[in-house]
């Protein structure tokens, strides 16, 4: 079922941004996508005889290293890594000294759990990342990334014109308001990418387009997503249990479920459907997963259905 929902008299409210310099240039806004390419260029820079742009890209030249999107390296993109380093207090401002040259675990491509903790630290330290995870939680909450994980709530993000996300849906129940990010501020919205790419990276946070649920808001936005930071789901939660609780009907919408235990619950996509599957095997007494084809899939919903097998389940069908 399609589900409409009026915007046109929320309450607007307007993106706060901490203000960088008298000249206004935006350099503390670092469009790094990939963490890879930071330990990338970190590591080269750890070699005393690399510290300039021309020195990193002759090194990429000669020994063929491409950045971690599969392209060669430029001037101009190893200045935004640079810059970003910098941005991030790994690397000195004048002369790109790195803090320490043991700082991550390996030269490998690939990050290992020391290089996802030092990411983690950043993520939730600098200044311009901390201004989105405001987004998160209520002006009372501390923040730090136990309470993200842990205490803080979904929000709709949306754009009102361009390509870029531009709103915020903040819904605390009864409570509903939108933020906004000034039409002059095309920075921050280029950020929003970089914040849920390296979230995403990072396993902290999961977003999914609400047309999968048939969601949609008036006046027609684009690129309406739930954003939200994942919580461990317990080893013994029951998805079932859950769902007698909501007093679901006895025959039973997956992506409804689903929707519910994001919004409320805030566990991972994958976690829900792999413990749907579990139950389904482990207590056939209670709910019978009803399953169906691929072809009778949507494609915009199919990421919604766990698979059995060969097939998806769509429904459960309630026993006792």
């Amino acid at each position: 079922m399609e589900q409409y929902i009026d915007i046109a008299k929320s309450e607007y409210r307007k993106f706060l941004s901490q203000e960088e310099n008298s000249t206004g240039k935006k350099w503390s806004y670092s469009y790094v996508y990939f963490l890879e390419d930071l330990k990338l260029i970190y590591n080269l820079l750890c070699d005393n005889t690399i510290r300039t742009i021309p020195q990193l890209l002759n090194v990429c030249n000669t020994y063929n290293i491409i950045s971690k999107s599969g392209k060669k390296w430029t001037s101009r993109n190893l200045l935004e890594i640079v810059n970003a380093l910098k941005n991030f207090g790994l690397i000195s401002i004048n002369d790109n000294k790195p803090i320490n040259i043991n700082l991550f675990c390996n030269n490998q491509d690939s990050l290992a759990e020391q290089d996802i903790k030092i990411f983690k630290n950043i993520y939730i330290s600098y200044f311009r990342f901390r201004e989105f995870h405001r987004l998160f939680i209520t002006r009372e909450q501390q923040l730090s990334l136990e309470v993200l994980c842990n205490e803080s709530n979904p929000i709709y993000s949306f754009s009102s014109y361009g390509r870029f996300v531009n709103n915020f849906m903040i819904d605390y129940g009864n409570y509903k308001h939108i933020i906004e990010i000034d039409s002059k501020d095309s920075e921050i919205m280029r950020f929003w990418d970089v914040y849920i790419k390296w979230g995403e990276t990072l396993n902290l946070i999961e977003k999914f387009p609400l047309k999968a649920w048939g969601i949609h808001f008036i006046p027609s936005v684009k690129s309406l997503n739930i954003v939200y930071f994942k919580k461990t789901m317990p080893i013994n939660y029951s998805i079932f249990d859950f769902i007698d609780d909501e007093c679901y009907s006895d025959y039973i919408y997956i992506p409804d479920i689903i929707k519910s235990l994001i919004t409320k619950e805030r566990f991972a996509l994958e976690d829900i459907k792999s413990k749907l599957v579990d139950e389904c095997i482990n207590m056939p007494d209670r709910y019978r997963a009803q399953s169906t084809s691929a072809i009778f899939v949507q494609k915009k919903e199919e990421f919604l259905f766990p698979l059995m097998g060969n097939t998806y389940i769509t429904h459960l069908l309630k026993l006792s």
